[in-house]
């Protein structure tokens, strides 16, 4: 065959990862259930500093059988940089990490992000376990494919797809977690009612002052989870079905870039959602009434940021870096038509709006 002659090759893959979720109170017990059998004989724990009350017993009941390495981090986005990443991968060659050695990631969204995307890169893809924390970690952030760093001009801009065989919940660990920082894990969960589950939204609404309560808890994380692996099932990239997961990130991610992350994830989402409907409104593609409808339910839940402190105008060039909406002359969003459902044109959820109508919206938001 001549060099110059044009073929093309196909070939399919059958490296398909299974990802178990687990919801118990026994974390330890779990995962050396799971390890039972495999080729693993060492772990590297990535774990938040914060949080050794929940995750010295684990490390005690596994070492007893594995060899057990931890490396300790601090719960900011700060982590979720190249500068951390090297340094951990670093530590992970000097510790002797193999093809076989798993990566546990023990903590809230930023130790488990960077831990996966360890995970993914480190001799090109080593396994990986998730014990989340954190509302927001286990109700979202952890359940799914989507590992990485931030990048200089904005949140979650490199990173990679990339699946944990193992997903570990122990609701008993959001006991720790203060009153502030479980309503921004409530954050994501609401995303869902307004986008995708009216009655989640209703059941939300009416049992908000349960917030704190086991039951209650248990059943909306289910439900969140259920939503999130429904969606993903077909579209894990998040590029039609599952664009209900980005609803109010937009704005969000811009919004937490420009308050230097003195504006949590979930509290930034909040605000955008209420962005995003205050746009649909001035658009014509939705109503006062959802609008209404978004900005209660944040009230209930407390999470209306103060944004006097922070330049609107700023955070609004922001979004023009979002890694999913990138574009010269306009951004798209994603916004809640009726209350359950978002708007679509021509089937298309993402709605295009000009840089001039951001521009314009956030100068509106700026004065409220």
């Amino acid at each position: 065959m001549s060099l110059n002659a044009e073929r093309a090759f196909t070939y399919e893959t059958t490296n398909v990862v299974e990802t178990t979720i687990s919801v118990s109170t026994r974390t330890g017990e779990q995962l050396l259930s799971t390890l039972e059998g495999s080729e693993t004989k060492d772990l590297i724990f990535l774990v938040d500093k914060k949080v050794s009350c929940h995750y010295l017993p684990v490390i005690a009941m596994v070492e007893k059988k594995y060899h057990c390495s931890v490396i300790e981090l601090d719960a900011h986005e700060s982590t979720k940089s190249w500068g951390v990443y090297n340094r951990v991968c670093k530590t992970c060659l000097e510790m002797s990490a193999t093809r076989t050695t798993q990566i546990v990631g023990f903590g809230g969204g930023t130790v488990c992000d960077l831990a996966g995307f360890v995970a993914a890169t480190l001799l090109r893809g080593i396994p990986l376990i998730l014990i989340p924390t954190s509302l927001m970690n286990m109700c979202d952030a952890a359940i799914g494919w989507k590992q990485g760093i931030n990048g200089e001009g904005g949140k979650n801009l490199i990173g990679s797809f990339y699946a944990p065989h193992l997903i570990l919940l122990n609701l008993t660990y959001l006991e720790t977690l203060d009153d502030f920082w479980l309503r921004d894990g409530y954050a994501e969960i609401i995303k869902l009612g307004l986008s995708h589950d009216i009655e989640l939204y209703s059941l939300l609404l009416e049992h908000h002052r349960e917030y704190r309560d086991f039951d209650f808890l248990r059943d909306v994380v289910s439900r969140a989870i259920e939503i999130k692996l429904k969606v993903m099932r077909h579209d894990p990239q998040e590029r039609a079905a599952a664009l209900i997961l980005q609803y109010g990130h937009t704005f969000g991610h811009a919004l937490e870039v420009e308050s230097i992350f003195s504006i949590p994830h979930g509290h930034a989402v909040a605000m955008g959602f209420y962005f995003a409907q205050s746009l649909a409104c001035r658009l014509g593609h939705s109503t006062e009434e959802t609008l209404k409808s978004c900005k209660e339910i944040l009230n209930r839940f407390e999470l209306i940021s103060n944004l006097s402190d922070i330049s609107i105008s700023s955070a609004i060039e922001g979004i023009f870096l979002c890694k999913r909406f990138l574009s010269r002359n306009e951004a798209s969003f994603l916004m809640v038509g009726q209350l359950g459902s978002l708007q679509a044109i021509n089937g298309n959820p993402e709605i295009p709006v000009s840089v001039e109508q951001v521009r314009q919206m956030g100068q509106w938001v700026a004065t409220r």
